[in-house]
């Protein structure tokens, strides 16, 4: 089998963006879903516990969200960081 030869041209290849894209569309996953998801099932546990349906739920999952907009808004500004140290 022949290996492949590359020309370092100081550019990023296609296949580098591809695999920064897919870390980057997996970080953002688990930074929307595990928080909502997570406190979303604390507050369900809690109700059951309390007797509280379904408000405690409803407070999961808006500190769920709000968990998950701040940690995407920091990784947009760190993208947008390292992009501009880059450039």
């Amino acid at each position: 089998m022949a290996k492949k030869t590359y020309v370092k041209t100081g550019k990023k290849s296609e296949a580098d963006a591809s695999v920064l894209m897919m870390k980057t569309v997996a970080g953002t996953t688990w930074r929307m879903f595990v928080p909502t998801i997570g406190f979303t099932l604390v507050g369900l546990a809690a109700d059951y516990c309390y007797g509280t349906k379904p408000w405690l739920m409803v407070a999961g999952i808006a500190l769920g969200f709000a968990v998950s907009f701040s940690l995407v808004w920091l990784q947009v500004a760190k993208i947008k960081q390292q992009e501009s140290k880059n450039d």
